[in-house]
């Protein structure tokens, strides 16, 4: 028994000793969506890229009840109206079945001014859903609008809205590498 003992204490001293696992390679969480002209310098938890194909990016969350942001960018406009995307969505919202309108709020972003609004209403197959949208300016500097909208389950919204808060902060203009000459 003595000698168990003994043989079990080393072999656990031995597992002590060795030193730790060294730590996994930082992945690159950089997103480029050149149709959109957009970049995510990083995507931030709780988000995992769902799709980035052609002017399709959407972001799916880990979060155990699902949820997911689509990105948008409209033509070149003249005359843009953040104020007047933000009270259509709010129409729109009030229009859907079970349809209300939680209001909007005023944001600054490095590339100007951007409004959130957030509304809820009843799915197809009964459940309440969720949606909060942000409406901004293009990060390119062109007069173009900017469209982040987080679909997620009704009650949630204080901390979906901190999430796509979060991930604003993180977008950019897509910037494409210039072709390396050939000398």
């Amino acid at each position: 028994m003595r000698r168990r003992l003994t043989i079990g204490m080393a072999i656990l001293a031995i597992a002590a000793c060795r030193a730790p696992a060294p730590e996994p390679e930082p992945v690159s969480t950089r997103v480029e969506s050149p149709e959109l002209g957009l970049t995510l310098a990083s995507v931030p938890e709780p988000f995992v890229v769902g799709e980035n194909a052609g002017a399709n990016l959407r972001l799916d969350t880990t979060h155990p009840t699902g949820g997911n942001v689509a990105f948008a960018v409209g033509e070149p406009e003249y005359g843009l109206n953040l104020q007047a995307e933000v009270t259509r969505r709010g129409d729109a919202f009030r229009a859907m079945k079970g349809g209300e309108y939680h209001g909007s709020r005023e944001l600054g972003t490095p590339f100007g001014p951007a409004y959130y609004c957030r509304g809820a209403y009843d799915t197809a197959s009964g459940e309440r859903e969720e949606q909060t949208w942000i409406f901004g300016l293009h990060p390119s500097g062109e007069s173009r609008l900017l469209i982040l909208t987080y679909t997620y389950p009704a009650g949630e919204g204080q901390t979906r809205v901190n999430e796509l808060l979060a991930l604003l902060g993180e977008v950019e203009a897509f910037v494409s590498e210039p072709e390396p000459s050939a000398s």
